[in-house]
């Protein structure tokens, strides 16, 4: 999935159908169905590079921010 806006999306579920929704999801990347790209681990002081580099590659994956 790209490019998934998730705010519209839900407006069409009440939350009974949404949280139903949810937890189906979270199953899927608990049980390793589905999983995210994590391209690089940053440390708080490295910040400001970790995001340039981001946003020199956003489809390589997300970054963490390690405290």
């Amino acid at each position: 999935i790209t490019g998934f806006n998730l705010s519209p999306w839900m407006e069409e579920f009440d939350s009974e159908e949404f949280s139903g929704i949810s937890k189906l999801l979270q199953q899927k990347f608990i049980q390793g169905t589905w999983r995210t790209q994590i391209q690089d681990v940053v440390p708080l002081d490295k910040v400001v590079s970790g995001l340039k580099n981001y946003l020199g590659n956003m489809s390589g994956g997300k970054i963490l921010l390690k405290p």
